[in-house]
């Protein structure tokens, strides 16, 4: 439902000022979302001219089949919810258009026969369907066939893309079924394409849709006859332009490298779509640059491809804003958290370290010792880099932090990403020393960095909950917190 990283905002100036001076903002708490819900947990979802929306579910796995939809006022009072429950189907995507609510569901489990997506569109008041309808039907006749969809929206929430993929193992064939709508639910266009490949649900990368309705599919070529470290794995990007009615496929990067992590971005002014992200040898994990694609909305024209080697970069200054010199050679375990298009043809990416290891330890039982072992979710420092508009790296920050858990998923931990006109906010809840705070750092284009205290996490006990948050304005922020034991909905709005 979620699916991977999808970052589409973009800087709305090009001239940001430096942030020596404390950034403010205005705090608005809302009402305990489980006074009107039985669930445990409380995704932002979107906000338009009705109110703020909010998903309230009680699955950690992210197979969603019973959820509410709750609408709170724009100063966060509970207005109503919708429950819904869907009966033999999976919640694929939920999100806030323009003037309604859409979600879209698939069957749970489908072997042979038909393999519907169905969407549904409510209305202001959360009580009627203004639209139900079938988006995609797929009809798997082989136990040989399997199949998955994937939903996603334009960045400007006017258009609706279904996708839809029928992988046969035994042709080594994938058929690729789209279907693209208005916020009405209306067609706008549909094609099937067959790709002499197998495609599955972990190959795709991820799926872009830009302001004129035309998509941008990256996925994962295996070549299985290929040794790795020799081009067994080819990143694809396939881009399909409405107007002229043109499929294209291309393979990027060199043969011998493979793209780690990636994500989208629009810059709408130049009708531009960049993807970015990090890249390395596929024969080891290491992530040793960046590498820069500059796409052409209007044609789908690839217009440049950059790889940049950390080695060939030098910081000119730390985390902490003293001048340094600093050799960046390879990194790991980090992965894109968003890609920001600025004005001034500048492409941010931010990249966080997240990795997973096990910890062992032991119980008395009885007079005897019994061990166990469990998962513990490490989220640590940020890097932030700037790309000029040939891809090569302008300037780059590293923000520290330490977050290590265990039992929750990593619940409380990572980051909330805001994309303000003048600046990125990166709030996390601060586990580095002993303050334990909600801490903002601010992050302008030249790369001055300022932090403040967002909320002091002793006097009251409170944590976000990045994962469930979303930027719901160009200058807002909505974010779950766990306060005393209890859930609040948080509202962060800055200050231009």
């Amino acid at each position: 439902m979620y699916g991977k990283k999808v970052t589409v905002l973009f800087f709305l100036i090009c001239c940001f000022s430096s942030l020596n001076k404390l950034v403010g903002q205005q705090i608005t708490w809302g009402e305990d979302p489980r006074k009107n819900s039985k669930n445990n947990y409380f995704m932002s979802l979107g906000e338009n001219q009705n109110g703020v929306f909010v998903l309230s579910h009680s699955s950690r796995n992210n197979e969603i089949y019973r959820f509410s939809i709750e609408q709170y006022s724009h100063q966060l009072f509970f207005a109503k919810s919708k429950q819904i429950r869907l009966r033999n189907q999976l919640l694929e995507r939920i999100q806030v258009l323009e003037n309604n609510v859409f979600f879209a569901a698939s069957p749970d489990k489908v072997k042979k026969g038909n393999f519907p997506l169905n969407a549904f569109l409510l209305n202001e008041e959360l009580d009627e369907y203004l639209v139900q309808k079938q988006l995609l039907n797929i009809e798997i006749t082989s136990n040989h066939q399997s199949s998955y969809y994937i939903v996603r929206s334009d960045p400007f929430k006017k258009t609706v893309g279904a996708f839809g993929f029928l992988v046969n193992e035994k042709t080594k064939e994938t058929t690729l079924y789209v279907a693209m709508f208005n916020e009405k639910l209306e067609p706008i266009y549909n094609h099937t394409h067959l790709l002499n490949r197998l495609v599955t649900e972990v190959q795709v990368a991820d799926i872009f849709i830009d302001n004129y309705a035309n998509y941008y599919l990256l996925y994962t070529h295996e070549k299985r006859e290929t040794k790795i470290g020799d081009g067994r794995h080819e990143d694809v990007l396939l881009s399909y332009n409405w107007e002229s009615n043109q499929l294209k496929s291309q393979p990027l990067l060199h043969h011998t490298v493979r793209i780690k992590e990636s994500g989208f971005a629009l810059d709408a002014l130049l009708d531009k779509v960049v993807i970015s992200g990090l890249y390395g040898q596929e024969s080891n994990e290491n992530q040793e640059g960046l590498f820069h694609v500059l796409i052409d909305s209007k044609s789908s024209e690839v217009l440049s491809e950059t790889q940049t080697l950390y080695a060939n970069f030098v910081s000119l200054q730390d985390n902490e804003g003293n001048m340094a010199t600093k050799n960046i050679e390879t990194l790991t375990n980090f992965e894109v958290k968003k890609v920001i298009r600025a004005t001034d043809n500048r492409t941010i990416v931010i990249a966080e370290k997240y990795y997973t290891d096990i910890v062992y330890d032991q119980y008395w039982a009885n007079g005897v010792p019994v061990s166990f072992n469990k998962n513990a979710y490490n989220y640590d420092e940020l890097m932030i880099f700037a790309l000029d508009s040939l891809g090569a790296i302008s300037w780059t920050q590293t923000i520290m932090k330490k977050q290590r858990t265990e039992g929750d998923f990593g619940y409380f931990s990572s980051v909330l990403i805001g994309v303000m006109p003048r600046f990125i906010s990166l709030i996390f809840n601060d586990n580095h020393g002993s303050s334990k705070d909600i801490i903002a750092y601010n992050v302008s284009l030249n790369g001055d960095v300022s932090n403040q205290l967002l909320l002091p996490r002793g006097t009251n006990g409170s944590y976000i909950i990045p994962v469930e948050g979303r930027q719901i304005g160009y200058n807002r922020l909505l974010v779950p917190v766990a306060k005393k034991g209890e859930y609040q909905l948080l509202k962060i709005t800055f200050n231009d």
